[in-house]
């Protein structure tokens, strides 16, 4: 899970504040029952309209999804007034 938080925080400081624009990164972590819900939150300017999470072809967000898919979690991502990207999972007992 570490390098989840790792690669999706460094994303957003590379990619969600351009030209020394300022903003906020959050990261929440959620226990509902046996499911875990996990998020990184940014206010940075988003994500191109076309992006597909499924066809992106960058390093860093393949690492996450291998990763995501490892924990047997599904990986989401929403981009409104920044990105968000959310990843949902069952304990490891």
């Amino acid at each position: 899970m570490h390098s989840i938080i790792n690669e999706l925080f460094t994303n957003a400081i590379k990619h969600a504040f351009p030209c020394d624009r300022k903003g906020t990164i959050r990261v929440e972590f959620k226990e509902k029952g046996w499911i875990l819900f996990f998020k990184v939150l940014d206010d940075g300017i988003g994500l191109p309209e076309d992006f597909n999470l499924d066809e992106s072809k960058t390093f860093g967000l393949s690492i996450v999804n291998a990763l995501t898919k490892q924990i047997n979690g599904e990986l989401s991502l929403h981009s409104n007034n920044g990105t968000t990207f959310n990843i949902r999972f069952k304990e490891q007992q």
